[in-house]
Formats: structure tokens, C-alpha cells, sequence
């Protein structure tokens, strides 16, 4: 099976450190690997640069620019670390995801819904989304790269010049894509979530998980690479 692994970066202080640790994280070398960005940079992996994109780098996952014709498609943020084989985020399913602790229609603590798709007002995309819990847009697998095109459709005519705004859009028009294709049945999906640590701190280890997620919309990336340097110090 011919397998993209991809993340994304605009390069900030701190980011291709990140990435380096994920990418010599992942067990093997099975796959292609390539970082969606916005800008060029003089490193050791391929680049794809895409300038369309400057609003929000949350969008790139989703960028025009993803390479075509891989079986399987594992989208990472750089801010993580994958102690296993890269095959065993995937299935024979269509999509592989990690759920987060809230529900899809739960407000966070700021008051807002990160994961509730915020244009479709029907009782019947409520009502269908009442107890499934939120799904975490930071790693997650796909077989069928038409699946990015349906994400781009929920989100381009909506996309603003805030940056919290455009993130809640970007996150809860993944969420919407994926309720769309599975008909809200999630038992369709490799849920990778009992092996999975999201909002991963450096104490955060745990023999039973394989994907650490040092998630935080406000930290930045250098503070992340600090993290993820001192979970590897203290754990391996």
C-alpha cells in the first residue's frame, strides 16, 4: 500500500524542530512524507508550497497541493509524537480518527463551539450530533483524497480575516465532513482514540498509547518544541 504521511507548517521558531520529532518518531520508513506549506525553507524534507492559503495555516491540511495517488493518506499536526509503525493508524476502513472529550455540540471554556459545524442550523444535523463526541482534527487517515475537496466546500466562502474564527471553522467543517460521509455512524471509522493522549504534557506517558498530541491553540510552536524535547528526555 502506497502511503503519504503529510503535515503542515508555516515556520515559525521552533516548527521544524517539532517536525524532526515526529517524523523520528513514526517506526520505519515505509512512506512518503512531505510538509504543506506556505513558504519555502532550505531543510532536509520535501516542501510543497501553497501561497493561496495565508488567512489561517489550519487550512493547508486541506490544501489543492496534497499529492494525488497514494492509497492511504495520514494527516499529522507537527506537534506530534507517533511511537509505532505508521500502518497501525490505519485499517481496511475508510477513515481513521481520534475523538476528543466534548461533545461535537459542547461549548470549550471560552464559550465556543469548536467542533459543531456553525452553518447548518437544521434540528436534523442537531439532533444527529447530540451524542457524538467531537473529533480531533490533528491526526486522522483517509483513503480517498476527495475527501479534502468536501472539507474546502464547507469552509471556503466562510473564511474571515480572525484567526480564532477561522480555526472553529476549519475544525468544525472537518467534524461536518466526516458526520456528512458516515451518515453520523462513526462505527465505520478506525477510532484510534484509546491508543491516543490529546493535550500531552512531558508526564503525560503511558506504555498502552502511541500517538502523544501536545495540542494548545495559544502555545507556541518553540513552547511545544520544548515539550515534546522533555517528554522524549524524561520517557525514552
Amino acid at each position: 500500500m502506497k502511503t503519504l504521511v503529510y503535515t503542515i507548517s508555516d515556520f515559525k521558531d521552533g516548527a521544524i524542530d517539532c517536525i524532526r520529532m515526529m517524523k523520528n518518531s513514526i517506526i520505519g520508513n515505509n512512506f512518503d512524507f512531505v510538509i504543506i506549506s506556505n513558504k519555502k525553507i532550505d531543510c532536509e524534507y520535501q516542501i510543497i508550497v501553497d501561497e493561496t492559503i495565508d488567512d489561517y495555516i489550519g487550512f493547508l491540511k486541506y490544501s489543492t497541493k496534497v499529492p494525488k495517488g497514494y492509497d492511504q493518506y495520514i494527516y499529522f499536526d507537527s506537534d506530534i509524537l507517533f511511537f509505532a509503525p505508521i500502518s497501525d493508524f490505519y485499517s481496511s476502513q475508510e477513515f481513521s480518527i481520534v475523538f476528543e472529550n466534548l461533545k461535537m455540540n459542547s461549548q470549550c471554556s471560552a464559550g465556543k463551539f469548536w467542533f459543531k459545524y456553525p452553518h447548518d442550523f437544521s434540528d436534523e444535523y442537531s439532533n444527529n450530533i447530540e451524542n457524538v463526541y467531537g473529533i480531533n482534527a490533528g491526526s486522522f487517515a483517509f483513503k480517498n483524497i476527495s475527501f479534502l475537496s468536501n472539507v474546502r466546500s464547507f469552509f471556503e466562502k466562510f473564511k474571515s480575516n480572525d484567526i480564532v474564527s477561522n480555526a472553529i471553522l476549519e475544525q468544525s467543517s472537518f467534524n461536518y465532513a466526516l458526520c456528512i460521509q458516515n451518515n453520523f455512524d462513526f462505527s465505520k471509522c478506525f477510532d484510534f482514540t484509546n491508543k491516543s493522549v490529546i493535550h500531552a504534557k512531558p508526564d503525560s506517558f503511558n506504555i498502552n498509547k502511541k500517538l502523544y498530541h501536545f495540542t494548545g491553540f495559544s502555545n507556541s510552536m518553540s513552547g511545544k518544541k520544548e515539550m515534546m524535547e522533555k517528554f522524549i528526555y524524561e520517557n525514552f
